[in-house]
């Protein structure tokens, strides 16, 4: 399978950047990251609600 030196080599070289990647996907992307806060607050602060009172047109 291996005639040269170069496949040996290149083919080293790809398994230890794919063992790198696996081990950076464990360590940093293991849980996935959920807000705690639920949707409709953060709605109601961004857009606002709808029992608001406005006193006259917007300007």
């Amino acid at each position: 399978m291996f005639n040269s030196s170069l496949s040996k080599e290149i083919t080293v070289i790809l398994v230890i950047k794919l063992l790198v990647l696996v081990l950076i996907k464990c360590i940093w992307f293991s849980q996935p990251s959920v807000p705690d806060s639920a949707p409709q607050p953060m709605a109601q602060h961004l857009l606002g609600s709808a029992e608001k009172n406005y006193e006259g047109e917007p300007r």
